[in-house]
């Protein structure tokens, strides 16, 4: 058999998805429940890598097992009882044998989430990124139809990135409700710190450091993008199969 999990977890305590020695993360806290459920090692495959700090709303995983001797919402039950509160299954369900979260997801869909006022409520801390400067919000939309369709994003990304650096931006956008606005992005495929990147260069073009007109030639690598974001203003909000 094969299960899909969707998950949801807070990423301020962890050191990212994927498992380390020695390290908290969220792959090794679902492992850990998975073992206590069926009394053996159960290994997973994630839909995607996510940094220290960083959030998922929807977060896709799947595992293999011979045998289910219960019910999938008793899985999820089970599931959350063993859990540290910080992640929680929302969803199982069998999928057939050859599904792959991550080889097989089409699309991704992350959010930034931006505080611009001057004082950050403390029940935000954490889950948002404070920018108390003034911005230019129609700029910042200006800019956005530089980003979409297909296109090489090294510049975006960190130095040293050595895979296939070419993504496919389906759509970009801004939304905005009193001091707080995310930026969501829509791609086949992402880069390293690649959202928190293009964020970084948006702010900057709000603030004017970066002309509009000048993102064609960070592509190009001819002017420097905005700097990389720190990770809890970043989400992982939808993945598409």
């Amino acid at each position: 058999m094969n299960i899909k999990l969707c998950i949801q977890f807070k990423g301020d305590k962890f050191f990212g998805f994927q498992k380390q020695k020695n390290k908290r993360t969220v792959q090794g806290e679902i492992e850990k429940a998975l073992k206590r459920i069926f009394k053996k090692e159960i290994k997973t495959t994630g839909c995607s890598r996510t940094d220290r700090g960083v959030h998922a709303k929807e977060f896709v995983l799947n595992f293999k097992i011979d045998k289910l001797r219960f019910d999938l919402k008793s899985l999820i039950n089970a599931m959350n009882y063993y859990l540290p509160e910080d992640v929680r299954v929302y969803k199982a369900e069998e999928v057939r044998e050859n599904f792959n979260s991550r080889y097989m997801a089409k699309y991704k869909i992350y959010r930034y989430y931006v505080y611009n006022r001057k004082i950050l409520s403390p029940f935000l801390k954490g889950f948002v990124y404070h920018f108390p400067y003034k911005l230019d919000f129609k700029k910042m939309e200006n800019s956005l139809k530089y980003f979409v369709g297909e296109k090489d994003f090294k510049n975006f990304s960190v130095k040293g990135e050595k895979k296939n650096t070419i993504c496919k931006v389906s759509h970009i956008r801004i939304r905005k409700k009193g001091g707080l606005f995310f930026i969501e992005i829509k791609a086949d495929r992402f880069l390293y710190k690649m959202v928190r990147k293009i964020a970084g260069t948006i702010l900057m073009i709000g603030r004017g450091k970066i002309k509009v007109e000048n993102i064609e030639r960070i592509f190009e690598g001819m002017v420097k993008s905005g700097d990389v974001l720190p990770p809890e203003g970043l989400y992982l909000w939808k993945v598409i199969y």
